[in-house]
Order: structure tokens, then C-alpha cells, then sequence
């Protein structure tokens, strides 16, 4: 028998492809009306959300959805506000920003969409809401808000699903200073990142950890310099994966080391990351797709690495998403939210360009993806890296132009076909007599 694999890159047309894997679906017109704060997925639906007006010329105010093919507003979408933060709980899409109403129901600057219908959770909160996170149990809410539902709380809180309270006494103000503007869950911890200097009675500048019980800091913090003062950096992003917390921000000293806007936190000590971001250059977003960390922002360079606003690290380098995205007309430009559908990854913010070619406020970046295949005595093994979680594999027995009967390889976990290892997909075939073709297709 002779085995054969073909890899396929995208079922999407490459005539939507552009420098880099970049995609030119969201040229002209784009967002119109002002810019995307936040991005996340939920069912394989792309969500955005910040201060607009329309986006690809559908009329979409503040919120809008994109089904890989289309936009379409969400329900009545955001008015008279700002969405800051998007994420995705048990229920469904939930919304923070700085916002008293959707339609007709009073929500206070947090709401749920169950797909269908807006709700409010309880009573909301009194201020700002910055950033969201979940994990099994509950939703945290995090910005410069003072009162959730019926509770004093400090600019943090959690809904259990009929609730709000705090935790513990939150952040306090200290000369000014306490917002939370970034929030991640691991582990059984909820991890807090912004600009402030007491969390929970605990020194803590800029980041902190709760565990359920208690506000802790992790090591002396993440700062500009070392002295005390009303404006000394802050923590914009946070992402947890495999038992290390990222974090990036505006920053040049994690703990007792050298890190310009970008580090990680392995439970007991900062590590840097390769080299940081340059020094002009904030990082606002981080995403981890698979094993590796995707990274947004204003900068340049990262590393040592050209890459203008987003880049890949992988663990050992980074690397440059083509040309990257940037922005004309004087604007600096920069990348506010990642989020990732396990083949694509979205990125929102303030720019007009992505790989070169235009792309207003939002693009998408196709993950390149290879089929790999090892042949042994009676099996063929096929596998592809982990972050290609939205991609099925097909076979056929024939290939040409004639022939359009791929079909997909089933891929049950079950014990005859185990498809996830450590860091890829896998998926054992057995050899036949005649031959077989291969190829990854997204779905």
C-alpha cells in the first residue's frame, strides 16, 4: 500500500488570505463610528464589542457578532454606553462596559445575551466594569465600581448565579489608585491585574491572587520603579494556561527582574519572557491558543523581533504575524483584545491594516496549521499541533479534480482512537490495501 497525506490550510477562499495568513474580509468599511475594546468567542461565534456605530456595513451598535461568514448586530446591541469586556459563562455571552440599560432592561454596566434575549444579572453594578472572567462555578467582575447588587465590594465581585458579593475587601484606594482592569481564573484561583497598591489589607502593586479565602501578592509585583507613587504601571492583560499566568501591561520590574511589558508567573517566582515588548510599546491583550502565547499591543518589537502590534511566543522565540496590523493618519495604534476559535485568531483594537491590506479595527489571522503523518507496521498516524481545535480530518481514496468524496475520519476519544496528546491532535488509522489521501479541513 501506498499512504499519501495532503494538508489543506483553510475551506476559506484564498482570495481572503493576504500578507501572512492575514484575512481581507474586514477592509472597507469595517468598524465605523470608533473603535473595539473586546473580543471573545462563544460557540464559534466571533463577538466584539467597544464604541461603533455599524461594522461591514450592517448597523450594529457597540456589539456585533460575526458567524465566520457575516455580521449581525446583537439584539438591540449596547446604547448610550461603552463595552469594555466580553466573556463567556455557563449561560451564555455576558457584557461589561459603562452602560445603564439594553433596550428596555435595566442591567448597570453588566448583562447577559442567552443567544436570544438580554438579561440583567441582578442589580448590576454601580460603575465601570473592565474586565470579566468565569470558571465552573461563577463569574468575577472586576473594574472601578464600589457596589454589586446589594454589596459593598472593592472594584471586584462574583455572581453565583443569583448573587453578588465580594471577596474579602477587594482593592483598595490608595492615593488615588485602584482599578482593576484585567482579570484571569486557574487553578482555583482568581488572578486580578490593574492599577492599584492594596488588595485584601496585602501590599500588592498592580497584581494579585485570590484564593477563595484571601487576597495574596505575587512576589513585589509588577512596576515601573521602585518607589511608591500615585502613577507606578499597571497590568492590562492576564491569560492562565498549563500552570503559568501571563501577564502584560506597562511595566519594566517583575518581582526582583527586569520585564518591559510582558512576563509570566510559574506559582513562586516572575520569569521573563524572551525579552519585552519595547519601551514605548504597552501590551494590552494576551491569549494562549494551544501551548502558545499570543500577545497584543502598541508595540513594535518584542524580543528583539520586528512585529508591529501582535506577536507569537512560542516558549522558547517569538514570532511576527506577518506584517503584523498598524494604523495610518498620525494614530499610534494598537490591539485591545485577542481571542482565538482554535484555527483563527481575532484581534480588535485602533488600526486600519492587517499583513498590509486594509482592516478596520478588527482582523483575523488564519493559524498555519500542518498535517503530519508516521507510518509504522500497521497503523498510519496522523496529527496536527493543538491549536488546531476547529479543524476536522478528511480522507479519500482518489484525488483530482473529478473527485469530491472526502470524507470525515471519525475522531471519538475512545480507546481504538485516541485524538488528543500532549500539545496535538492525533488520530490512528489503520493501513488498507489501496490508497488513502489526507487533509485538514476547518470546519
Amino acid at each position: 500500500m501506498h499512504s499519501i497525506f495532503l494538508a489543506v490550510c483553510s475551506s476559506v477562499p484564498l482570495e481572503c488570505f493576504s500578507s501572512g495568513f492575514w484575512d481581507v474580509r474586514f477592509g472597507v468599511p469595517g468598524v465605523e463610528g470608533g473603535s473595539v475594546a473586546a473580543v471573545t468567542v462563544v460557540d464559534n461565534k466571533i463577538f466584539i464589542g467597544g464604541v461603533f456605530s455599524s461594522i461591514g456595513g450592517i448597523a450594529a451598535t457597540n456589539l456585533a457578532q460575526w458567524d465566520g461568514t457575516n455580521w449581525a448586530s446583537v439584539g438591540v446591541g449596547i446604547s448610550q454606553g461603552v463595552v469594555y469586556a466580553l466573556t463567556a459563562d455557563r449561560e451564555g455571552l455576558v457584557v461589561g462596559g459603562s452602560f445603564r440599560q439594553v433596550g428596555d432592561v435595566v442591567v448597570n454596566n453588566v448583562a447577559r445575551w442567552d443567544g436570544t434575549n438580554w438579561s440583567a444579572l441582578g442589580e448590576g453594578v454601580n460603575q465601570t466594569v473592565f474586565a470579566l472572567a468565569s470558571d465552573s462555578e461563577y463569574l468575577y467582575a472586576g473594574g472601578r465600581f464600589t457596589i454589586a447588587g446589594s454589596s459593598v465590594v472593592g472594584k471586584v465581585a462574583r455572581w453565583d448565579g443569583t448573587n453578588w458579593s465580594g471577596l474579602g475587601s477587594g482593592i483598595v484606594t490608595v492615593d488615588g489608585v485602584g482599578t482593576i482592569d484585567s482579570l484571569a481564573t486557574g487553578r482555583g484561583s482568581l488572578y486580578a491585574g490593574g492599577r492599584f497598591r492594596v488588595a485584601g489589607g496585602a501590599a500588592a502593586t498592580n497584581i494579585a491572587r485570590w484564593d477563595g479565602v484571601a487576597w495574596s501578592p505575587l512576589g513585589y509585583g509588577l512596576r515601573l520603579v521602585d518607589f511608591p507613587g500615585s502613577e507606578n504601571g499597571a497590568v492590562r492583560a492576564l491569560a492562565f494556561h498549563d500552570g503559568i499566568l501571563y501577564a502584560g501591561g506597562y511595566f519594566r520590574l517583575a518581582g526582583s527582574i527586569a520585564a518591559t511589558n510582558i512576563t509570566a508567573w510559574n506559582g513562586s517566582d516572575w520569569l521573563e519572557c524572551g525579552g519585552g515588548a519595547n519601551n514605548l510599546g504597552e501590551v494590552d491583550s494576551l491569549a494562549v491558543v494551544g501551548g502558545d502565547l499570543f500577545v497584543g499591543g502598541g508595540f513594535s518589537d518584542i524580543g528583539g523581533v520586528p512585529a508591529s502590534r501582535v506577536a507569537r511566543w512560542t516558549g522558547a522565540n517569538w514570532l511576527a504575524l506577518g506584517t503584523g496590523v498598524s494604523a495610518s493618519g498620525g494614530l499610534r495604534g494598537t490591539v485591545f483584545g485577542l481571542a482565538s476559535t482554535g484555527s483563527e485568531l481575532v484581534a480588535v483594537g485602533v488600526f486600519d491594516t492587517a499583513g498590509g491590506s486594509p482592516s478596520t479595527n478588527i482582523a483575523l489571522w488564519h493559524i498555519p496549521h500542518a498535517l503530519t503523518m508516521r507510518r509504522s507496521e500497521s497503523e498510519v498516524r496522523l496529527s496536527w499541533p493543538e491549536t488546531g481545535s476547529n479543524f476536522v480530518l478528511e480522507s479519500s481514496a482518489a484525488l483530482g479534480p473529478e473527485i469530491a468524496n472526502w470524507g470525515m475520519v471519525p475522531q471519538e476519544p475512545t480507546l481504538e482512537k485516541p485524538i488528543r496528546q500532549v500539545g496535538e491532535w492525533v488520530v490512528m488509522e489503520p493501513l488498507g490495501l489501496t490508497d488513502q489521501f489526507y487533509r485538514l479541513r476547518r470546519r
